[in-house]
């Protein structure tokens, strides 16, 4: 797939991968992890239900996909934004675009 405008897909790929693993870092410390530890819970005669557990790591994975997609298009609008302006075509800043809604 050939890109004219706009992060080529090597380069979106490799921004989503980054951001995703930054929001990871920050989001991993809440996941409980000890919920996890299946043998030694049952061992210890603790009841075992990982459903909470599962459905916080499952969010947090998700947040951290959501964040880093949208991170991600926003680098690339801005990339086709220095394009477009470089080729001479002058788009309305976002504060003239949105004065002009409201």
């Amino acid at each position: 797939m050939e890109s004219h405008l706009g992060l080529p897909p090597e380069e979106m790929i490799s921004i989503f991968n980054q951001m995703y693993k930054d929001v990871w870092e920050r989001l991993k410390e809440q996941v409980p992890w000890d919920d996890f530890r299946i043998s030694s819970n049952l061992a210890e005669g603790k009841d075992v239900d990982l459903s909470l557990s599962v459905t916080k790591l499952v969010e947090m994975a998700m947040t951290a996909a959501r964040d880093a997609a949208l991170l991600t298009m926003y680098y690339n609008n801005e990339k086709i934004h220095e394009e477009l302006r470089s080729l001479g075509i002058e788009l309305p800043d976002r504060e003239g675009a949105l004065a002009e809604e409201g």
